[in-house]
């Protein structure tokens, strides 16, 4: 009974914002850092935008953020939102919008890929959004790496780290400061031994063992 109260109460309430947007206006809003039709779908769904959704355009009168409003529609080829609706109402979705649309932080990292006995060495860098995910899929070494990184609030960056090879899969985590550095190595590859060794230390040659280095000296973050 609640539940068909509260579908009415909507129900008036979509009724009466059609008789409010009688004098609606069109404006467009500028999306600077986002896909329009994923944060459209975000903002109306309430679905992630990392979940791949988009929404290109709103059926009827609609509420965002109880925001009433005509109509909204996504251009992701001019990176605009298409709202109609009286200008209060534009206004306080243009605020909301700002809330979201926001250039992400940024990680520049270089890593160093070693596989001794296949005599390989491959240096690789990139420029990732934060909490994104660098690939390297080398069919030479037949290895494959997967590097995440994340910044957290003090300053530190914490990187999850995933390799694949001989048929095997290795997972690991490390924090790092910014300015440091490390190693992470697996020891012979059916050996299963994921572990972060010290910089410089030797390592025996004959055993297959992949060695990640991660340079904090070149994480970047910016705002």
């Amino acid at each position: 009974m609640g539940q068909y109260v509260r579908l009415c109460m909507r129900g008036l309430f979509l009724v009466a914002c059609v008789f409010v947007l009688g004098s609606a206006q069109a404006d467009e809003i500028k999306i600077q850092n986002l896909r329009p039709s994923r944060l459209l779908s975000m903002l109306v769904d309430g679905k992630p935008m990392s979940s791949g959704n988009k929404l290109t355009e709103t059926h009827g009168p609609v509420t965002i953020f109880d925001i009433p409003l005509k109509s909204v529609k996504a251009d992701d080829i001019h990176s605009t939102l298409i709202v109609e609706g009286i200008p209060e109402s534009i206004k306080a979705l243009r605020d909301v919008v700002a809330l979201f649309d926001v250039q992400p932080r940024t990680i520049k990292a270089e890593f160093q890929l070693v596989v001794p006995l296949e005599k390989y060495d491959s240096k690789s860098s990139a420029v990732l959004r934060n909490n994104s995910t660098w690939k390297l899929d080398d069919s030479t070494a037949r290895i494959k790496v997967a590097v995440t990184p994340r910044l957290n609030e003090d300053g530190t960056i914490t990187v999850f780290i995933k390799a694949d090879g001989d048929g095997e899969s290795y997972s690991m985590v490390v924090r790092l400061k910014q300015g440091q550095e490390t190693e992470i190595a697996l020891d012979g590859l059916n050996e299963k031994i994921v572990r972060e060794v010290p910089i410089g230390k030797e390592k025996n040659p004959s055993l297959p063992y992949l060695k990640l280095r991660v340079s904090a000296d070149d994480l970047v973050v910016k705002n």
